[in-house]
């Protein structure tokens, strides 16, 4: 249902569907594509993203969310690793949860907008260095106003296996299952706080 919904909003949105697992630079060239093409919007969806029963309800509310609000970089469905973020700014809209943060590291499943294009597209995919390269490390080294949702908006399918790490995807079970505990902590934490809503 969620991959329906997917290729209908490539072809309305005139978006990019890119769907391929540890195949950075095929991104890379949607990127350049995206340029060429003078796109607002490309979302990357890898091949192993899980679309949970109430993907098509809460995706929508994203869409409507993002197309109101320009203050994004990249919308990001999951992240494995949340790392050190830094919360930005929390919002709550039709029942959902969103948080901004300053970073990410994941590709599985991200909206981009056209700020973050160019600096995409100049990414070295000849340098294979997957412990500094990837296309994830290069963006988590980048400052950006990443949007997300609380709970994550997608999953991560455990019975496929991964080309840049070898094994099932189930290496990255517990790091997902500690980002998505993070993520609530973050959420909990920041919208308690004195400074939610006033960046």
């Amino acid at each position: 249902r969620g991959a329906q919904l997917l290729r209908s909003m490539a072809q309305v949105h005139q978006g990019i569907l890119y769907r391929g697992l540890g195949k950075a630079q095929d991104a890379e060239s949607c990127f350049r594509k995206a340029l060429e093409q003078k796109l607002e919007q490309i979302l990357i969806c890898e091949d192993d993203v899980y679309f949970p029963p109430d993907f098509d309800e809460r995706f929508n509310k994203v869409l409507d969310y993002t197309a109101k609000n320009n203050d994004w970089t990249v919308f990001s469905g999951i992240m494995a690793d949340l790392g050190r973020v830094t919360p930005l700014k929390y919002v709550e809209e039709e029942d959902q949860e969103y948080i901004y943060l300053n970073k990410m590291i994941s590709m599985v499943f991200n909206l981009y907008d056209r700020s973050i294009f160019e600096a995409i597209s100049t990414w070295d995919n000849m340098n294979r260095d997957v412990q500094t390269n990837t296309i994830d490390r290069y963006l988590e080294n980048r400052e950006m106003r990443i949007l997300t949702t609380c709970p994550f908006l997608v999953g991560h399918k455990e019975d496929l296996c991964s080309t840049i790490w070898g094994g099932q995807n189930t290496i990255y079970s517990e790091l997902i299952t500690n980002s998505s505990v993070k993520l609530r902590e973050i959420v909990d934490k920041f919208k308690d706080s004195k400074i939610a809503n006033t960046q």
